[in-house]
């Protein structure tokens, strides 16, 4: 490679083949040496290189088309026969053709992060060759947290103090029906390809798919079930809730007691105690459920800021560093204002939630007594009648 010389077509696809992070126009004015008016050629030459699919990506980003960089993530897919890990790119353009199949090394020190099927890495590429089984080697460097997701669902307590959560959104049967025409269209261009290994591969995985396809389908017909015979539960409370309250009118025209109408009114009054604070008690959970949602959020954005300082440290930007650091320091103030206000909240519920269990304990006293004093005027009416006779 020469210096301040404008590099030949070779130069630059070897040099985009070796490079171990993201490579744009200025990294290969760097590495050559390029300045001044040679930038200008330099930019055509590699316009020409991309209107002739040499290269292929954007001006801070360049990459040989159907050529894995020597960096890249890659998500670990399977096993093969003899018991390696097999992966595929993170991103792949289909263009291109099929995503090539890459056999996993261990670290050549030993002491890597482990990883297995399922996870993503940032790994150093190395090409074996057309002729090899596999075209690449992948070593990781790195291993990725996985993508978390929201999933709402009802939760099942089992023995030992652990339990599941049951999804409730349809979405997750939608994505599961995707999931299987994804491996659908992929078994299909397998097929077409000859490729054994990955046929294989393909129909476990859609075997393994449509089992949980199956599966989902039987918990959302128990989840019918149950949500049904939940319903008819609140039907029949709420129609023996509709019985008391007939009861009570009853009450209401055909008994006449001093004490029997002193009840009444203080039901009437527990009763609107009790609704106020059930009432005020939904308002806290409310509350409270709002602001798990934003310390949630807020913890999102924390990481993604220690991620980006960790980013300009690297870069050595010192502006950005200032930037970055100043804002992970009021997110989590923010962070911890949050926690205090939770606490307090929940503190609050715990409060609340007690006093609404006393006063329906009142309000369930006063009931009996209702009922006690309607059936001791009904037998004071019996024994008068009796005596007439």
């Amino acid at each position: 490679m020469t210096v301040g010389k404008l590099p030949s077509r070779q130069e630059i696809l070897d040099f985009l083949q070796t490079a171990n992070r993201e490579t744009g126009k200025r990294e290969i004015a760097r590495a050559f040496g390029i300045k001044g008016g040679d930038r200008i050629a330099l930019k055509e030459l590699l316009r020409d290189m991309a209107n002739d699919g040499l290269i292929t990506g954007s001006r801070r980003k360049l990459t040989r088309p159907g050529v894995l960089p020597s960096v890249t993530v890659i998500e670990i897919v399977a096993r093969d026969p003899d018991g390696e890990f097999v992966g595929r790119p993170g991103t792949w353009d289909e263009e291109h053709g099929p995503a090539p199949r890459i056999v996993m090394a261990e670290s050549k020190r030993g002491t890597g992060p482990v990883a297995g099927i399922g996870d993503r890495v940032l790994a150093r590429i190395t090409p074996l060759g057309a002729d090899a089984d596999y075209p690449y080697q992948a070593r990781t460097i790195k291993r990725l947290a996985r993508a978390t997701q929201r999933l709402l669902g009802i939760f099942r307590a089992l023995p030992g103090g652990t339990g599941v959560i049951d999804p409730v959104d349809r979405k997750q049967l939608k994505a599961g029906e995707a999931r299987i025409d994804s491996l659908k269209a992929q078994l299909a261009k397998d097929r077409k390809a000859h490729d054994t290994a990955a046929i294989k591969q393909d129909e476990k995985a859609l075997n393994d798919a449509r089992e949980a396809q199956e599966r989902e389908l039987d918990r959302m017909k128990r989840e019918d079930a149950r949500l049904k015979a939940v319903e008819a539960k609140v039907r029949k409370e709420r129609d023996a809730v509709g019985d008391t309250r007939s009861d009570l009118k009853q009450e209401r025209s055909s008994v006449r007691s001093g004490d029997l109408r002193q009840d009444q009114r203080q039901f009437a009054r527990d009763t609107v105690t009790l609704d106020k604070d059930k009432a005020r008690r939904d308002s806290v959970q409310d509350a409270l459920a709002r602001d798990r949602t934003r310390t949630k959020a807020i913890e999102a954005r924390i990481d993604s800021l220690r991620t980006q300082l960790a980013k300009d440290r690297k870069a050595s930007d010192t502006a950005a560093i200032k930037q970055d650091e100043a804002a992970l320091d009021a997110a989590q103030k923010a962070h911890t204002n949050a926690l205090d206000q939770q606490q307090r909240e929940v503190a609050l519920l715990k409060q609340v939630d007690a006093k609404t269990r006393k006063q329906a304990d009142t309000t369930n006293d006063v009931h009996r007594d209702i009922k006690h004093d309607r059936s001791a005027e009904r037998a004071h009416s019996t024994q008068a009648s009796s005596r007439r006779r």
